[in-house]
């Protein structure tokens, strides 16, 4: 259902961005440094490349706030593994003296 969602979202964030593009043909000026001249650029190219500018944002920001859920993750895997291994050392251990009391007995 979220994947459905995120489908509609993009389609309709896709079709959005065609149309406004398809309306802004105009060019305007845009000046990067004052001691130079400025470039004529169309609309629509200031347009899409403001909303990748904001998704790389975006992008790099989400994944930034990941990095210490990511290390927490890591951490509880390592402690879990330990616990497994000494858990199977200790049940090791009971399987052997259990056999060792059962040929004791026979």
């Amino acid at each position: 259902m979220l994947r459905f969602i995120r489908w509609i979202i993009g389609l309709t964030a896709t079709i959005s961005l065609l149309y406004i593009v398809a309306i802004n043909p105009q060019t305007i000026p845009l000046n990067w440094n004052p001691a130079a001249e400025a470039l004529d650029l169309p609309l629509y190219t200031i347009i899409i490349a403001t909303f990748v500018i904001g998704y790389l944002i975006g992008t790099l920001y989400l994944w930034l706030t990941q990095i210490p859920k990511h290390q927490e993750h890591n951490k509880r895997i390592k402690e879990q593994s330990k616990l497994i291994k000494k858990l199977e050392q200790d049940l090791d251990t009971h399987n052997e003296q259990e056999i060792s009391t059962d040929i004791l007995r026979d």
